[in-house]
């Protein structure tokens, strides 16, 4: 089992881990865990775990009793956000920030995300005219980094730096974090949980017509003193930005290769781009960004015939129970008009992901305008996979910029947005300066070169 898990982390074991969970699925339903607790492949378990409402999130009440992998700065800082809230604060914080994620956001948001979806789209057609071949990876994650920014108010700047902490930050929510990753994260959460402190304050002395500043006067009648108002914010704050990047970002670049690999259905949705909808719950099906999700057993009980203890983690394995056999036909194959059942890729019951509707608003429209615009792009070398379980991310290839700079504290200018330093010029509008021959790479057929 341990090896088995070694693969599937590996960089290898990312870029095709299907023959791994076919091996996970023919050890059974749910397996012990070599660390504790169970890992579950079965999709039918899974959601019926999920569905639950007895089965708790891992809240900071319960990271207390834990060695030091749950109990880090970063890890400690997680048991606080709204994921990990189980009720009644679940329930509180859920209804209030429930608005900000719901219709009139969205319409409010349709313009910008065109227009980011345009600009990005133009940097991605210059750098092939002058490539010839381009890097994906980039676009897909600048992409929400601009949206969300956008959304929460945050000063465009800043989007770079923050895009680069909240991937370090992700480490903190790996099953297998090494010390010198959980360092990254604790830092990382450091440097978050202080800027947007700032924010905080900021909005406090010159309030604004953006979402920050609606969850502060929300909060502000509900909890008995304004510092626990300007805690949960912040938290809401760090949270909407690090969930809805990474997982956006894996989306986008996942979707984008899966239409690359089967140029047969990307020709089908460029006749019926109103079903691009269905490309993205395959695509989330076929390859969750987030491929595993926990949850703490309430008491003594047996799964599938093995036994687990009352607080003991279920390790919900979302990207193999997605690939179940007895629930989905041909389960391996990528197939945009699959009929039948939802995934599970956003969670289900009382935790199920409440930006679900803005991630696949953005999918769509990003996902339509490229088919549209770069109807024939191919992948001609194998994607790169960062090495994880938990969360799916593809890489760019080895050349990379310089780290940034971090964020100096907010300063005030009068009624206007906090000063902050610019990015380095060596990153412009979300493509890098260079390429090389290796890693993934997005090529219109008539730019198409040999490999070097």
């Amino acid at each position: 089992m341990v090896a088995l898990l070694s693969q599937l982390r590996s960089a290898r074991g990312q870029s095709d881990p299907l023959p791994l969970f076919a091996q996970l699925h023919q050890l059974g339903a749910v397996l012990p865990s070599p660390w504790g607790g169970v890992l579950v492949t079965s999709h039918h378990v899974c959601e019926t775990i999920l569905r639950d409402k007895a089965w708790t999130s891992l809240d900071s009440r319960w990271r207390q009793g834990q060695g030091p992998r749950w109990t880090s700065r970063s890890a400690r800082e997680l048991g606080h956000v709204i994921m990990s809230l189980n009720p009644p604060e679940h329930t509180q914080q859920r209804q209030v920030v429930r608005e900000a994620f719901g219709k009139q956001t969205l319409q409010r948001l349709n313009a910008h995300i065109r227009e980011t979806t345009d600009e990005l789209l133009d940097q991605l057609e210059d750098a092939l005219t002058e490539g010839p071949r381009a890097d994906f990876v980039p676009t897909s994650e600048q992409f929400p980094i601009r949206v969300v920014g956008r959304w929460l108010g945050l000063p465009t700047r800043d989007l770079d730096r923050l895009h680069q902490l909240t991937r370090e930050h992700t480490h903190a929510q790996e099953l297998f974090p090494t010390p010198r990753r959980l360092e990254q994260a604790d830092l990382a959460s450091d440097e978050l949980q202080a800027y947007f402190a700032a924010i905080i304050a900021d909005r406090r002395s010159c309030p604004r017509d953006d979402v920050i500043t609606n969850w502060l006067t929300l909060w502000d009648a509900a909890p008995p003193n304004r510092p626990a108002s300007d805690v949960t914010v912040r938290r809401l704050a760090m949270f909407s930005l690090m969930a809805g990047l990474e997982t956006t970002a894996a989306l986008l670049a996942s979707s984008v290769r899966l239409l690359a690999q089967h140029p047969e259905q990307a020709r089908w949705l460029r006749s019926h781009p109103e079903r691009t909808s269905m490309l993205v719950d395959e695509a989330l099906r076929f390859d969750p960004p987030v491929q595993v999700i926990s949850r703490v057993a309430p008491g003594d009980t047996t799964l599938a015939g093995v036994d687990i203890a009352a607080g003991q983690v279920a390790y919900l394995l979302i990207g193999a129970a997605q690939h179940d056999p007895t629930v989905y036909e041909q389960s391996d194959t990528f197939d945009v008009r699959r009929p039948g059942r939802r995934h599970l890729a956003f969670g289900a019951g009382a935790h199920y992901c409440i930006g679900a509707g803005l991630a696949r608003t953005m999918a769509i429209q990003f996902i339509e305008a490229l088919l549209s615009r770069l109807p024939d792009l191919y992948l001609p070398s194998p994607a790169l996979w960062e090495p994880r379980v938990a969360f799916r991310r593809m890489e760019s290839p080895p050349h990379r910029p310089p780290p940034l700079k971090p964020l100096r504290r907010l300063t005030r200018c009068c009624n206007c947005p906090p000063c902050l330093p610019s990015p380095p010029s060596c990153r412009t509008g979300g493509a890098w300066s260079g390429f090389t021959s290796r890693g993934t790479r997005w090529t219109p057929r008539r730019y198409a070169t040999s490999s070097r």
